[in-house]
């Protein structure tokens, strides 16, 4: 008995004719059964495509501790070159330091004892002074001072700001 399925050869002229059914007919049956969606496999292989991209564009798109550790660098020089300029213009004797949670500058208002602190943008954000607190006026010319910038959560990441007293600070290393 000749029978028709998927894979198999159509069914003979005649045999065709038997059933009622020409060729083209046959054909058209047996595949509009099988083309009316995905298969599994092939919804399974999309989704995978679709988390490693987005998982792909995640990582890409978290800052690293260096662009945070760069970020603190550019606005610490900014700080430390417009409170340098501010302690010039007004004849005071100002000093920065190292808090708890961020840096602070002594000096800039005529009572000693007022601080201006800045907190760390980022927590994780530590620093060192190794060449001792900054002093940034009122003399043009300051003794050269150096500030470490280190991650908490990487040490191993780190910025060096430093200034030789006449020239604006810069980061050195990275």
């Amino acid at each position: 008995m000749l029978t028709s399925g998927l894979g198999n050869n159509p069914l003979p002229a005649s045999g065709a004719q038997r059933f009622g059914l020409d060729l083209s007919q046959q054909r058209l049956a047996t595949n509009q059964n099988f083309e009316k969606g995905f298969t599994l496999v092939e919804l399974l292989v999309v989704l995978l495509i679709m988390a490693l991209g987005a998982s792909l564009a995640a990582l890409s798109l978290a800052p690293s501790s260096q662009q945070h550790l760069s970020e603190e660098a550019t606005r610490l020089i900014a700080q430390l070159e417009s409170t340098k300029a501010q302690a010039r213009a007004s004849s005071l004797s100002v000093s920065m330091g190292l808090g708890s949670e961020g840096f602070y500058f002594s000096g800039l208002s005529q009572n000693p004892l007022v601080q201006t602190a800045y907190p760390w943008l980022y927590p994780q954000t530590k620093a060192q002074l190794p060449t001792g607190p900054i002093l940034l006026g009122p003399e043009a010319l300051t003794p050269p001072s150096s500030i470490v910038l280190t991650d908490a959560m990487n040490p191993n990441q780190r910025i060096t700001i430093a200034s030789d007293g006449l020239r604006p600070f810069q980061v050195i290393s990275r």
